[in-house]
């Protein structure tokens, strides 16, 4: 038997400690709840936070089998998610990098 809400070609991820490869919705869900609880909750992440807590609810409300508009939804959510949050941690360890270079008096 299939996971729920399968694919026909993978979704990117590559998210935190998450998959590569995201194969199903029941994968995406549990990729986000993987990010979830390994996610400080820190206003640094709020608004990921606040993003990957969206795609959590359109993801659930594909319900138990989902018609090819929400396997669109699904795969078209979790991309905005993961360039948001790539463009973030990009953010950060720039910032990060810049704040080392700058010498201290």
């Amino acid at each position: 038997m299939s996971e729920r809400g399968q694919f026909v070609r993978a979704a990117s991820w590559g998210v935190g400690a998450g998959p590569a490869k995201l194969h199903s919705i029941a994968q995406a869900e549990d990729a986000v709840a993987a990010w979830l609880d390994g996610t400080p909750d820190r206003p640094a992440y709020d608004e990921e936070r606040q993003r990957v807590l969206t795609l959590r609810q359109l993801l659930h409300r594909a319900g138990p089998e989902p018609s090819a508009a929400d396997m669109e939804s699904a795969k078209r959510a979790i991309r905005g998610f993961v360039r948001f949050a790539h463009l973030k941690e990009g953010r950060r360890r720039a910032a990060y990098a810049s704040r080392r270079a700058t010498p201290s008096h």
